[in-house]
């Protein structure tokens, strides 16, 4: 069965953030998946491994991009 598309725009971020963290996106439903893709988290062909999108309104200056790598960074050491 196909996701509900409108339902899952309506219904906001719906997912436990911690379970995801824990146990990956194995326990996903089809509607749980596109909310993630529709605020920028999209799980990618390897378990566990998911892309973040950064809207950046075209522009992002020096302090910006410092600050988006000091969280890639706290990110990366949190969940190695």
């Amino acid at each position: 069965m196909p996701p509900d598309i409108p339902a899952a725009k309506r219904a906001g971020l719906p997912v436990d953030l911690e379970r995801l963290t824990a146990e990956g996106d194995g326990w996903l439903s089809g509607e749980e998946r596109y909310a993630l893709k529709m605020h920028g988290v999209c799980a990618q062909g390897q378990p566990g491994v998911f892309m973040i999108r950064v809207r950046t309104s075209g522009v992002l200056d020096a302090d910006a991009a410092r600050g988006l790598g000091l969280l890639v960074r706290i990110l990366a050491v949190r969940h190695a």
